[in-house]
């Protein structure tokens, strides 16, 4: 599960002349902001990579996450996520790939007095409809599902630049997981835009998971995005990197 991911990440900045539709790609965390009641988004991995040495041990995930979003009211929208293609890659191991998991996602939009300020939370549960590989399991070695719930908030500085902070737990059968992430965007002009945010993610690892990097969007047309973005491990017991290419589209 993703997620995703901070405020106001390449989304453009509430109430610029730039504003683009509420995507949620890409970044650690989401967009405060749901959809209009009706209206739809696709978001795609194209594919997003997760690379990992340990113990002598290099291993690649690769994997290409759909998320389909409806807004069903002003302050709500639901979410239907999952992975229809994944692989991992391990040295001295072989190749393993198939289906991943699929869940369902609520996002509610917490209105503020104040217009520069924006905040959203969101919960969501991941079922194990993937390969074996790829699903969850518990401490004791059953299945277990995966339940997750972010909030995340975001602070227009001018028209162009803007600040946010996530945090979000993930608890699968008895373990939790947080990760928190600050971050900052600018656009550019009325098509691009950048970020760069640092996050780390804590609680029942063996070690903190420590990343940093950035990405960048083009707003292709005014329905339609691409992105890249890169974040890297900055300790040794971290990940590796974590990168992707992705594409949103508003449908409706």
């Amino acid at each position: 599960m993703k997620k995703t991911t901070a405020a106001l990440l390449l989304t453009g900045v509430a109430g610029s002349a730039y504003a683009a539709p509420a995507f949620d790609r890409p970044g650690a965390g989401f967009n405060p902001e749901v959809l209009a009641p009706g209206s739809m988004i696709w978001e795609q991995g194209l594919p997003d990579v997760t690379r990992n040495k340990e113990d002598g041990t290099t291993s690649t995930l690769y994997q290409y996450d759909s998320r389909l979003r409806l807004g069903l009211t002003d302050q709500l929208e639901v979410q239907f996520f999952g992975d229809p293609y994944r692989r991992m890659t391990t040295s001295g191991a072989g190749d393993v790939d198939g289906p991943g998991n699929a869940g369902i996602a609520l996002k509610m939009n917490i209105p503020t007095r104040n217009e520069r300020a924006s905040f959203g939370v969101m919960t969501s549960v991941e079922f194990n409809t993937g390969k074996a590989a790829f699903r969850n399991y518990g401490s004791d070695g059953k299945e277990a599902r995966s339940v997750y719930l972010g909030v995340t908030g975001g602070w227009e500085l001018n028209d162009r630049q803007s600040v946010a902070a996530y945090l979000d737990v993930t608890r699968t059968d008895e373990d939790d997981v947080y990760t928190f992430s600050p971050s900052w965007q600018t656009t550019l002009d009325e098509d691009w835009a950048l970020y760069l945010e640092y996050k780390v993610s804590f609680g029942d690892l063996d070690d903190e998971d420590h990343l940093a990097g950035g990405g960048v969007t083009w707003m292709v047309t005014d329905k339609l995005q691409l992105d890249l973005y890169s974040d890297f491990g900055i300790t040794s017991d971290s990940t590796d990197y974590e990168s992707g290419f992705g594409v949103s589209y508003l449908i409706r």
